[in-house]
């Protein structure tokens, strides 16, 4: 091997430490501001998720295969907290830069309620999506949120 050979080597060896670094650090670590508990009653989330209204504090959002549910409405500028849970496999909450600034990205664990504290200032719809594989029509997975004034 030749000195150009080593030293390339020597780039990607310490590429490879830097990223498993990255990796390992992140295990165990939810997105900042989001906390989690385990779900005791799902019938209780869901049915939360199915009588909420427009101008609750609190609103529920169900990943189930290969959908969101309920749709959101919400007011431009008002605070939420958003319940979002998965209820049969794992999926991923995925909510675009647009909304808040900062795109949202939460791994779902089934029976798992992520807790999100949620404001979105400018009126318009906003993708969600799921970003985990979570079976044959996973990129049917995919709805919005509509802010209005």
């Amino acid at each position: 091997m030749k000195r150009r050979d080593y030293a390339i080597l020597f780039l990607i060896a310490l590429m490879a430490i830097f990223f498993g670094y990255q990796l390992a650090s992140s295990f165990g670590k939810t997105q900042k501001n989001v906390t989690y508990r385990a779900i005791e009653n799902w019938s209780d989330f869901n049915d939360k998720a199915n009588r909420q209204s427009f101008n609750d504090e609190d609103i529920y959002l169900v990943a189930r295969q290969w959908e969101w549910s309920p749709a959101l409405e919400l007011k431009a500028g008002q605070s939420y907290i958003l319940h979002v849970a998965s209820e049969d496999i794992q999926h991923a909450f995925h909510l675009e830069k647009g909304a808040t600034g900062q795109s949202i990205d939460v791994l779902l664990q089934p029976k798992t309620e992520y807790i999100i504290p949620l404001k979105i200032e400018q009126e318009g719809q906003y993708a969600i999506g799921c970003t985990q594989y979570c079976g044959i029509e996973h990129n049917k997975m995919r709805s919005r949120i509509i802010v209005r004034k």
